[in-house]
C-alpha cells in the first residue's frame, strides 16, 4: 500500500513497439496503465542532408558540424546521409530553362526515418526553389523538420515573406539560427515563436572532429576566391593559399600558385586550418574554421552574413575587417552549451 502520496509513477522500459514506452502509472485506489508515444531516442533515425561541397568547401564545415551536434545530443542515434538538396541545385544551375531541373532523382523519398536535419545558408529564395519539394515530401509524410544553424543571404523583406511563407508548408518543428540578425527576422511570427532559438554556425563544432598536427613551420593562409589577392605582411611565415571552390573547370589564378591547396574533401583543409598561424580570407567559412580551432582569422568580406561572428569574438565582426583576432574562448564554449541545449530541446518534442 502506498501511503501519504497521491500517486507514484513507475516507468518501465517495455517497449510496445520499436517507438513506444509503457508508462504504468500506480494509485492507491487503482492502476492505470497509461501508454504514450515516446519516441526512443537511441533507436533514432536521422537524415542529415549535406552536399554542394565542391561549389563551397564550407557548406562541408557546417554539415561536419551539424554531424557533431547530433552525435552530442543523441549518441545512440542513426545518422543518414543524403545530397539530394545539392543535387537539385546542381540540376537546377545547369537547367536555365528550366527543362530537366525535375529530372534530379531524389533518393530521400525513399528512406525511412524519425528526423530530417539541414541548415547553413539554406533560408534563402534560391534554396527553396531547388530543394522545397523534398521538404513538402516529408511533410506529407508526417516526417519533422529541424533546420540548425540556418542563415539567410540576403537579408531583405522580400526573402523573409518567401521563406516564412515555405515555413507554413512543412512539418517544421524548430530551427537554431546562425546568427541573430536571422532570428530576429523570423521571431516576429507568431506560428514561430515556439520553434525558433538563437544559436552559431554549425561549423564553428568541428574542432570536434579528428584532425592531425602537421609537422610544418609556422604558416598562414591566404583563401581568396572572389576577389583578388590583396597585399599582406607575413613576416617569416610561409603562406599555403587554398580554394574553397573546385566546381567545373578551376580558373588558372586558383593554380598559378605554389603551395595552393584544391580538394573536393574537407578534411585536408580542418588539417591546414587546425594547425594555421592566421587565415585572411573572403570566405566567412575559411575564418570560421581557423578560429574554431582556437587560431587568428582576418575577413576581406562585408556580407551581412559575417554578424555571424558577433557571438564568439569581442566587440563587433567588424573588428575582424581591420586585423586578425581570436576567438574569446568563453564566449564560444557557452554559445556551444546553447546550440546544443536548444537541439536537444527541439528534438524531445517527438516525444510528445
Amino acid at each position: 500500500m502506498v501511503k501519504n502520496l497521491d500517486y507514484f509513477k513507475w516507468s518501465i522500459s517495455g517497449i510496445l513497439n520499436s517507438k513506444e514506452l509503457l508508462t504504468i502509472s500506480l494509485r492507491e485506489d487503482n492502476l492505470r496503465i497509461v501508454c504514450k508515444h515516446y519516441t526512443r531516442f537511441d533507436n533514432l533515425k536521422i537524415l542529415l542532408f549535406n552536399g554542394c561541397w565542391s561549389p563551397n568547401i564550407g557548406n562541408a564545415f557546417v554539415n561536419i558540424g551539424i554531424e557533431h551536434i547530433i552525435k552530442n545530443t543523441i549518441p545512440e542515434c542513426e545518422i543518414y546521409y543524403s545530397a539530394d538538396v545539392s543535387n537539385s541545385w546542381f540540376f537546377s544551375i545547369a537547367d536555365d530553362k528550366g527543362e530537366y531541373t525535375n529530372n534530379a532523382f531524389n533518393i530521400s523519398k525513399y528512406i525511412d526515418v524519425d528526423l530530417v536535419v539541414w541548415g547553413g545558408m539554406m533560408l534563402t529564395k534560391e534554396c527553396i526553389d531547388s530543394a522545397g519539394d523534398i521538404f513538402l515530401s516529408f511533410s506529407k509524410r508526417n516526417i519533422p523538420i529541424i533546420f540548425v544553424g540556418a542563415g539567410a543571404d540576403k537579408y531583405d523583406h522580400e526573402e523573409q515573406e518567401y521563406v516564412s511563407d515555405f515555413f507554413k508548408e512543412i512539418e517544421l518543428i524548430g530551427i537554431i539560427t546562425r546568427d541573430d540578425d536571422t532570428y530576429n527576422m523570423y521571431a516576429k511570427y507568431a506560428f514561430l515563436k515556439d520553434k525558433i532559438s538563437k544559436g552559431i554556425d554549425a561549423a564553428f563544432f568541428i574542432a570536434e572532429s579528428n584532425v592531425p598536427k602537421l609537422n610544418i613551420p609556422k604558416y598562414d593562409i591566404e583563401c581568396f576566391d572572389r576577389i583578388s589577392h590583396p597585399f599582406i605582411d607575413h613576416e617569416d611565415n610561409s603562406v599555403i593559399y587554398t580554394h574553397h571552390d573546385c566546381y567545373g573547370k578551376l580558373p588558372e589564378i586558383y593554380i598559378n600558385k605554389g603551395n595552393t591547396l584544391i580538394s573536393e574533401l574537407p578534411y585536408d583543409y580542418l588539417a591546414l586550418y587546425k594547425n594555421v598561424h592566421c587565415t585572411y580570407a573572403e570566405r566567412v567559412h575559411a575564418c570560421i574554421a581557423s578560429l574554431a580551432f582556437g587560431n587568428y582569422a582576418q575577413l576581406f568580406s562585408k556580407t551581412p552574413r559575417a554578424s555571424l561572428f558577433n557571438k564568439i569574438i569581442c566587440g563587433e565582426w567588424k573588428n575582424l575587417l581591420e586585423k586578425p583576432l581570436k576567438v574569446d574562448q568563453n564566449k564560444l564554449i557557452h554559445e556551444k552549451k546553447n546550440m546544443l541545449y536548444n537541439f536537444k530541446s527541439m528534438y524531445k518534442l517527438l516525444a510528445e
